[in-house]
């Protein structure tokens, strides 16, 4: 749902003087928490005219991939040829708003040819993040990068993948998850005496 100026300043305003904690406020206000800090940003960095709608300037593609920074990805990844695509994105980037791009250039310069269940995985991720952000209607970039940030922080930290043993994949990729295994099964163990 979007939201007018002086709505979103009532609903600041809301939060900050609520006595609830704040995850609680943002369920009664049915805001997502991200949302919320991005135009709580806005609004602490240019006052109330940064909660005024922007528009995407017309003129060029706000989207677009500068030249310097793809360069630097293609080169990255000759350079590391054994990386993944996520790990080559691990290492060029630590934003997590910037992260979605670099995988994407990283799958483009190294997916393996005629590997279905690799192409499956990413198509999968691909599917779940459309299916979050296209709930909503995104106004300015920035607005769209918070909204894949928080995607992209909840499926790499928070959500469990079936496919890698209810695992996260920072889990996998950080190698905790052989020891949170051995876990899981000495509870196991202890429930079922």
């Amino acid at each position: 749902m979007r939201f007018a100026a002086n709505e979103k300043l009532e609903i600041i305003k809301l939060v900050e003087g609520s006595s609830l904690p704040v995850k609680m406020t943002f369920d009664q206000l049915n805001i997502p928490k991200s949302t919320f800090y991005g135009r709580y940003r806005q609004y602490l960095d240019h006052g109330f005219e940064g909660l005024e709608a922007i528009r995407a300037d017309r003129g060029g593609q706000w989207n677009r991939i500068p030249d310097k920074q793809r360069q630097e990805v293609v080169e990255t990844a000759l350079e590391y040829p054994e990386k993944s695509p996520g790990e080559l994105a691990f290492h060029i980037l630590d934003d997590y708003s910037r992260y979605i791009i670099a995988w994407e250039l990283c799958r483009n310069v190294r997916e393996k040819p005629h590997h279905p269940q690799t192409q499956g995985k990413i198509e999968m991720y691909h599917r779940s993040m459309k299916n979050v952000i296209f709930l909503e209607n995104y106004y300015s970039p920035e607005e769209l990068e918070t909204e894949i940030a928080s995607f992209v922080d909840y499926y790499k930290n928070h959500r469990y993948h079936e496919s890698m043993n209810n695992l996260t994949p920072a889990d996998v990729f950080f190698g905790r998850g052989k020891e949170i295994l051995r876990k899981r099964e000495i509870t196991k163990q202890r429930t079922m005496v």
